[in-house]
């Protein structure tokens, strides 16, 4: 390697880490929430607004790591380009059941998708605004949604590499965990089979999310999904949806130990949505007191009517996903605006 390519390395590699540090320092302060409205879609950007008065500080969007941004990347920039400040929280899935795709994890980390991955740097290399990039979001759903944990942690880094190497200063490197909804081994989402059939549930977490971490060099904050509840047999009891709560702050206080900021990445109000009155507006308060507890720095919030997807309004997700439109219901449009308020919760502009 030429002396002025290996200076240029080093130099960059030095520098990396300090302005990452500022970069989530400015982008996720400490004793603020920014609010995202989702997903995949400005119009719930848009809708929310109209809704509530609230411009989102963010939008979410999803891409695989192994397709052409192009097209999604360019939605986004038109997103921003029209809502100055809009910030960016974009889910990169590795391939998984959930996209729905076998994990091409493996392939990730041996650089197989290298010419996408460089577009997509770039890309959001051009965007004015800060993105999250949320890299293998939900890496533990079902177990490991994506594979072995080292076959994980090694495309994770890849991707975090590619992007350093692009010169890409505008990202922050998210670990993104599916918390207490399907975490295989710990049988979580028995809460309700515990209660109503007798199924023994672990008084302990056997799946740490640290067999999953990439390692401090390579995230800079830490999200969970939270749902309030469990899928897929309609609403679970008091004692279920406790356990749920117990599950996703021990998540936390895993994430927590290790430093990171805390983001909440993926919520809506499972099974009760936003027009069930009280039950709607208990799930919003549970919320609420579950960021303010822990200093969620991000609240990706989806609100959307789910029964306008024909995959997720189908019979055997048993009512999980409703209609979370939370701006469009008046008992959870009040209680959002009373308890976002408060000087923590940040937004683009308020009405």
């Amino acid at each position: 390697m030429p002396r002025a390519t290996l200076l240029s390395l080093l130099a960059f590699l030095s520098f990396a880490p300090a302005a990452a540090a500022e970069l989530v320092d400015d982008a996720l302060p400490a004793g603020e929430t920014k609010v995202f409205i989702g997903q995949t879609s400005i119009r719930y950007v848009d809708e929310f607004a109209e809704q509530t008065g609230r411009d989102a500080a963010g939008g979410m969007w999803y891409l695989a790591a192994y397709a052409d941004p192009a097209e999604r990347m360019a939605e986004i920039a038109e997103a921003v380009r029209t809502h100055p400040g809009l910030e960016v929280s974009l889910g990169l899935s590795l391939g998984s059941i959930s996209s729905p795709e076998p994990p091409r994890t493996a392939a990730i980390a041996a650089g197989v998708y290298d010419e996408q991955l460089r577009a997509l740097a770039m890309a959001i290399k051009a965007l004015p605004v800060t993105v999250q990039l949320r890299i293998g979001y939900e890496f533990d759903l079902l177990g490991g949604q994506y594979g072995p944990a080292e076959t994980y942690k090694l495309a994770y880094r890849h991707i975090v590499d590619l992007f350093r190497g692009s010169g890409v200063s505008n990202a922050l490197y998210v670990w993104h965990s599916a918390g207490a909804f399907w975490r295989g081994a710990d049988q979580s989402f028995l809460g309700q089979a515990e209660g109503e059939y007798g199924f023994p549930v672990p008084g302990y977490d056997a799946q740490p999310i640290g067999l999953f971490y990439p390692g401090e060099d390579y995230v800079d904050a830490f999200a969970v999904s939270y749902w309030g509840d469990t899928c897929c047999f309609g609403r679970t009891d008091d004692g279920a949806r406790g356990l749920y709560e117990q599950r996703t702050r021990e998540i936390l206080d895993e994430a927590k130990a290790l430093g990171l900021p805390l983001t909440i990445g993926e919520s809506t109000p499972a099974n009760v949505g936003a027009d069930d009155g009280e039950r709607s507006v208990e799930w919003l308060d549970r919320a609420f007191d579950l960021i303010e507890a822990y200093d969620i720095r991000a609240w990706n919030l989806i609100a959307m009517d789910w029964q306008d997807s024909e995959f997720f309004s189908q019979p055997f997700w048993g009512g999980y996903w409703p209609d979370a439109r939370i701006g469009h219901f008046a008992p959870t449009r009040e209680a959002f605006l009373t308890r976002s308020a408060q000087e923590r919760y940040v937004f683009r502009s308020a009405g």
